[in-house]
């Protein structure tokens, strides 16, 4: 079996591996000891369809095609603004049409999309936090992520409560706050990123 990486062809060693799963782990690991992730994968030159069974028999060629975390965090940041404008925008629909803010109406799918966001939102910070120097003015951007993940925690907490008022009250205020704080220091981080991209380009 031969394996390509970006159309370098590997040296995968000695190693023989009883699965097709083994040696994809085996590639995901070297992968990451390189900041990067697996994109595609081709066998015998087809596109490897979800859930397709690969017999390891009657594999000539492996071909993976990779992504850096840089362009993955790129191409996150790109969507970032327009998520947390649509974070808040849902936050005002619960009081539309309620006089009382005592008591809020809650869509559930709506809550879910709020609480999918922040968990996506908070694995974006890390990865920018281990992988680039970017910093807040206001703020260390590790302690903003240890703060953020806490406040990620009690919002987790409320919703197994089922404690609505307090839960929209977070999820408008404390870490609503911090999505704010990062929407005012966009460009910055953006630019942070697309920099060291750059010079990490130039010395290749």
């Amino acid at each position: 079996m031969d394996v390509y990486i970006d159309n370098v062809k590997v040296d995968m060693g000695k190693e023989k591996f009883s699965s097709f799963g083994l040696t994809i782990s085996a590639i995901t690991k070297r992968l990451h000891n390189e900041n990067r992730v697996l994109d595609e994968i081709f066998v015998n030159g087809e596109t490897l369809k979800e859930n397709s069974y690969v017999n390891l028999e009657s594999l000539k060629t492996l071909e993976i095609t990779t992504r850096s975390f840089r362009e993955i965090v790129l191409e996150s940041l790109y969507s970032t603004r327009e998520y947390i404008d649509n974070y808040f925008y849902i936050i005002d629909r619960f009081f539309e049409g309620n006089e009382d803010e005592e008591v809020i109406e809650v869509d559930e799918e709506d809550l879910f999309e709020l609480l999918s966001f922040l968990h996506w939102f908070y694995n974006l910070i890390l990865i920018i936090n281990e992988n680039f120097s970017f910093q807040f003015a206001e703020k260390d951007f590790s302690e903003f992520v240890e703060e953020f993940s806490e406040n990620l925690d009690v919002i987790e907490g409320l919703y197994h409560e089922e404690d609505c008022f307090d839960l929209i009250e977070a999820l408008e205020s404390s870490i609503g706050q911090m999505l704010l704080l990062f929407y005012d220091n966009f460009d910055e981080c953006f630019n942070e990123v697309i920099f060291e991209e750059k010079k990490k380009n130039l010395l290749i």
